[in-house]
């Protein structure tokens, strides 16, 4: 409760305050009309803040900045009393002359090295261009290379297939005992048997094969496992000619079996390196298209690098009418203000602002409006500028921060 009391004291004071201050402007600027003075001593007398200890004269007829100030009372439209203030700064002729010169400079150097970057990028995809078309067929070559392994010429299957053949030509020209026994318990043998399937009699061997490969392994290991010759011979008579025996009568059907086997291994073999130098050709002809595609945006590239260095050039030749555009020639800048004298003889402030002046005043520029006219000459009578610029940059940082306080 004692905290709202407080607020509304404090805002009551603060209206009173402000109602003094406007009696007084009132009943200075009404006996001073009284006396005979015009508008402008009005506004001139009138007092810029609320603790009356500035009036418009002391700040604005006295300002370090302004080479030139003018004074001046009319009339508008609506027949009401208008004084304007205009201070002319000082040494603002041509006020953004280094702005212009420094972006001549700046741009011309971004400009030239614009340039010759996109020359040095025409050279470098120029030479990429006779790299591809001088040397294209070996780039080709060593793609397909990378991209493909060797041609197919043989197999592990086909190596084991010929060895086991071998193995039989040497039966059917000298037949050993031994030897057939060391090609059934071959590994090559046991992998190339083959599956059933092929045809009634292979089924039928690989049956037989099948049942007795365990048992005649287990015969052959203890026939070996004799300690002298003799009783590796007779134990082969007793055990293992019986499996011999009937393994014999397939010796010509494994042997016609695997030379089959080897014809289609072949066969394989030579498709599957009709289909390699099929898909060889294929990749040779995709690379060939990648190359000449390449080749193709290289030169793409290339005109649109020397439109861009065309741009560059029309750039560089209107470089000084683009400087004048964005940083014209001015005469000067001027800050006005305005009030309105009512006919009680108060004067208000309503409108001020800074403004770039031309030869041509239809190209006139307005770089500030001051906004609140009131505020903005409480804050001039804060500024200590010696030109144009801190002026402007101080004036602007300090409205921006009452904005951000407000």
């Amino acid at each position: 409760m004692k905290a709202s009391l407080f607020s509304e004291k404090k805002y009551k004071q603060i209206f009173l305050n402000h109602i003094k201050y406007t009696y007084i402007t009132f009943a200075i600027s009404s006996s001073l009309a009284g006396c005979g003075n015009s508008s402008t001593s009005i506004v001139k007398d009138s007092y810029i803040d609320e603790g009356m200890t500035m009036t418009a004269s002391q700040l604005l007829d006295n300002r370090i900045i302004c080479g030139d100030v003018e004074w001046d009372s009319f009339e508008d439209s609506n027949k009401r009393k208008i004084v304007e203030y205009k201070c002319t700064l000082i040494n603002t002729k041509d006020f953004l002359a280094k702005k212009r010169s420094s972006y001549i400079d700046n741009q011309g150097i971004a400009l030239h090295e614009r340039i010759k970057n996109l020359k040095e990028e025409i050279r470098t995809r120029e030479a990429n261009i006779s790299d591809l078309t001088v040397n294209g067929a070996k780039i080709v070559e060593d793609r397909l290379a990378q991209l493909s392994g060797k041609t197919p010429e043989t197999s592990d299957r086909l190596v084991k297939l010929a060895r086991i053949v071998d193995q039989f030509n040497k039966l059917k020209s000298n037949y050993n005992d031994y030897n057939y026994i060391n090609l059934l318990l071959s590994d090559d043998f046991q992998s190339l048997l083959g599956s059933y399937g092929s045809s009634q009699e292979h089924d039928k061997m690989l049956t037989y094969f099948n049942r007795s490969k365990e048992s005649f392994r287990a015969q052959v290991g203890w026939m070996q496992s004799g300690k002298t010759i003799a009783e590796q011979e007779r134990y082969k008579k007793e055990n293992v000619d019986d499996y011999l025996k009937e393994m014999k009568k397939y010796i010509n059907e494994l042997n016609i079996y695997f030379r089959d086997q080897m014809t289609i291994e072949k066969d394989k073999i030579a498709e599957e390196k009709l289909n390699y130098t099929k898909s060889l050709e294929s990749m040779r002809k995709s690379q060939v298209e990648s190359i000449e595609g390449d080749v193709a945006k290289h030169k793409e590239n290339i005109a649109s690098l020397r439109s861009s260095i065309l741009s560059a050039e029309e750039e560089l030749k209107n470089l000084k009418n683009t400087s004048d555009e964005k940083f014209p020639q001015y005469e000067k800048i001027i800050e006005k203000f305005q009030w309105i004298v009512n006919k009680e003889n108060v004067s208000q402030p309503v409108y001020g602002e800074l403004v770039a002046i031309s030869s041509d005043n239809n190209k006139n520029k307005i770089l500030i409006k001051h906004m609140n006219p009131r505020k903005t000459l409480q804050i001039i009578s804060r500024i200590d500028a010696k030109n144009h610029d801190e002026y402007i940059e101080k004036l602007s940082a300090i409205a921006f921060l009452n904005f951000i306080y407000n």
